[in-house]
């Protein structure tokens, strides 16, 4: 589904987008969707949270996040949701930015401990972490660094002839540069572009912001 580009300082239209649907990830223009899980029990429990989140009622979002996660604890999709639900957080109260950030690093640690070599998750995880850094003035170099980490492995697990997303393997068609999973494929291209965009970025507001970059 292609919508007119997002731009990184929209991020706050891509975080709420990403409630639409568990697990969905929005790249550049186009949501690449990718189901885990029950889709019916995720999208209830991402419409929840969305709905508490749009109220402000941030600690019932996460409740709702950690409620799914009893039943699934390997989904990586809820613990996204929850890191987001604390940058949205981290928005809104000025106050207690750092607090939230590091919270929402938290969840993007339990994300990809559990699906780390998919490299779908690590870009949406990137991503995430490269929010985290722009809400604060202090740490956020250590943010942008981790940002960049995982998009210079990025490029490796796309060259792979199959791609990991959670414990399975799905081999990658060489001739369309494509692999599908749950029912979805995934270009290859569009995804090695938006990861170049999304380090570029990175790196750009490390050297704005005096980060060290090795």
């Amino acid at each position: 589904m292609n919508k007119s580009e997002l731009r990184p300082k929209s991020w706050l239209v891509v975080l709420t987008l990403a409630f639409i649907a568990l697990g969905a990830i929005v790249l550049g223009g186009n949501r690449l969707q990718l189901v885990q899980g029950s889709e019916e029990s995720s999208a209830d429990y991402g419409a929840r949270m969305m709905k508490f989140t749009k109220e402000g009622r941030y600690d019932a979002a996460v409740q709702v996040g950690l409620e799914a996660l009893r039943n699934d604890s390997t989904d990586s999709g809820i613990y996204e949701q929850i890191a987001i639900v604390f940058l949205i957080r981290g928005r809104k109260d000025s106050a207690r930015r750092e607090v939230w950030a590091d919270q929402a690093e938290k969840y993007i640690d339990k994300e990809l401990s559990v699906d780390g070599d998919n490299p779908i998750n690590l870009l949406a995880a990137g991503r995430n972490l490269e929010i985290a850094g722009d809400l604060l003035t202090q740490k956020h170099c250590s943010y942008y660094e981790r940002a960049l980490l995982l998009s210079e492995r990025i490029p490796i697990l796309l060259r792979a002839e199959h791609i990991k997303i959670r414990g399975r393997e799905y081999p990658v068609d060489p001739k369309n540069g494509e692999f599908t999973a749950f029912g979805h494929t995934f270009k290859i291209g569009p995804l090695q572009k938006e990861n170049q965009a999304f380090s570029v970025r990175t790196k750009r507001k490390m050297v704005d912001s005096g980060c060290p970059i090795d």
